[in-house]
């Protein structure tokens, strides 16, 4: 089309045949291409409409992902606080165990230090005793240490028995 038509002339001006094969093949040639612009229009419809069918469906999982998110965020966040509060009542928790160790500790400390001042007491009373024994000894058997001693190193046993106290063994 773009280069200059030029037609027969006939009797009156140009050929009427030539000037309706010219009409008839710019009709041809316009039904032709509006063909193809029909289908070209059918095609971009139908890619319009599988467009907006994919554009709903990802927009549906868009949405559901973004609620998913959400779920997962706030699971997190009271994951999160549950595990504060596990922790804080851990550490309470272990305090208050170790309140007690160390009051318990304390006590069995002050039970120690009793059983040392009896044991100390008891001590010192066997000492007194051993020393009045040591004393009774003495004054009933007139017997001199170094005899006594011997006597007990040699496994010998002192007993005091009925009589006049001045018995040796």
């Amino acid at each position: 089309m773009g280069s200059i038509l030029r037609f027969r002339r006939g009797i009156w001006g140009y050929s009427p045949e030539a000037v309706l094969d010219y009409i008839e093949r710019l009709v041809r040639e316009a039904e032709a291409r509006l063909a193809e612009i029909s289908a070209d229009v059918d095609r971009v419809r139908l890619e319009n409409e599988n467009l907006k069918k994919e554009f709903e469906k990802l927009s549906t999982e868009i949405e559901e992902w973004h609620w998913k998110k959400r779920e997962i965020s706030e699971t997190l966040m009271r994951a999160q606080a549950e595990a504060a509060r596990i922790e804080e009542e851990a550490r309470a928790s272990a305090e208050a165990k170790r309140r007690r160790i160390i009051a318990r500790i304390a006590t069995k400390r002050g039970e120690l230090e009793s059983i040392r001042r009896s044991i100390e007491e008891f001590r010192a009373r066997i000492a007194d005793l051993s020393s009045s024994a040591e004393s009774v000894l003495r004054a009933e058997f007139p017997v001199g240490q170094e005899e006594v001693e011997e006597h007990l190193a040699k496994g010998g046993e002192l007993r005091i028995e009925g009589g006049t106290g001045t018995e040796r063994q």
